[in-house]
Parts: structure tokens; sequence; C-alpha cells
């Protein structure tokens, strides 16, 4: 088994609704009722969910979708590498921005 171990993200505000993701990835990505893109798992991925995870992110027209690594520690718990851009986001946050909703797709309607 790969220790290469990834996470999928998406920035919801950037997907146009393509699809093209979905057809790379359908294990891990779906269609809203509006065919903008969620995310099923914010489980990290490896092996060929990784290679899928990073085929439908270079697919994607609009970069909406990034695979950024992740390192486990602890038992579970599961942490950004510090090289990532999913740490910056996460740290460095957009004033009045909610940290729990950067970079996950709620599956509802875009704003």
């Amino acid at each position: 088994m790969s220790d290469h171990v990834g996470r999928l993200v998406v920035d919801a505000a950037k997907c146009d609704g393509h699809g093209i993701c979905v057809l790379r990835c359908p294990d891990l990505l779906t269609l809203d009722a509006w065919g903008f893109v969620g995310i099923e798992t914010d489980e990290p991925v490896t092996g060929r969910d990784l290679r899928r995870a990073r085929s439908a992110a270079a697919a994607c027209p609009e970069r909406a979708l990034s695979v950024v690594s992740v390192d486990i520690k602890a038992g579970l718990r599961i942490l950004p590498s510090a090289h990532s851009s999913m740490w910056q986001t996460s740290v460095n946050h957009p004033e009045g921005a909610d940290p729990q909703e950067i970079g996950h797709a709620t599956g509802g309607p875009r704003p």
C-alpha cells in the first residue's frame, strides 16, 4: 500500500457545474440539484481513489478542486501537511469567513 495520503477539497465559489470531475471520480464526488460538485466524504484517500481525485482536480476547468496532502498522526487524527494549501487556508481565512466552511462543499444551493 502506498504511504501517500490526500484529501479532496472543493472551492464551491469557483465551481461552474461542468461535471467533468464527477466523470473522473464518481466514487468521491457528486453533483447537487443545481449541478455543482459536492464531496461524498471528508476522509483521507489513498491508492486508486487518490489517483482519481488528482485526475478530477486536474480536469476541472475552473480549478475548483484540489487534493491536499495530509499526515496521519496519533491514531485517527488527520492534520494537513505544513506545505499544503489547506494549512494556509485554515490559518489565514478571510475576515468574516467561517473557517468551518472554507474548502468544503455544502451540497446546497450556492449563495
